[in-house]
């Protein structure tokens, strides 16, 4: 069953990492390498902790793994649910 709650500090580092390995995935024959990296540094785990503690985010879990992150504030910029092959990250 899928639950969908906000994010907790225990979230964090598995969120981050899900939005980089989509970045690098949805972009993969967009954008070179350099840049896709530096998209990603955006979502560095210290980045993303700053980011979580002023912004209200959401996730949707299931069999406890992460498999939708929603960050009211960047809906517009970029995807507004980032998802990961069926299953999500463990």
């Amino acid at each position: 069953m899928i639950e969908i709650r906000k994010i907790e500090m225990s979230d964090y580092e598995k969120s981050a990492e899900m939005i980089k390995t989509t970045i690098m995935t949805s972009f993969d024959n967009l954008y070179s390498e350099l840049l896709k990296e530096a998209i990603c540094k955006k979502y560095d785990l210290e980045n993303f902790i700053l980011s979580a503690k002023e912004i209200e985010m959401w996730i949707a879990t299931e069999d406890n793994k992460i498999v939708w992150i929603h960050n009211p504030a960047q809906a517009d910029a970029y995807a507004e649910a980032f998802l990961v092959e069926i299953g999500g990250i463990n």
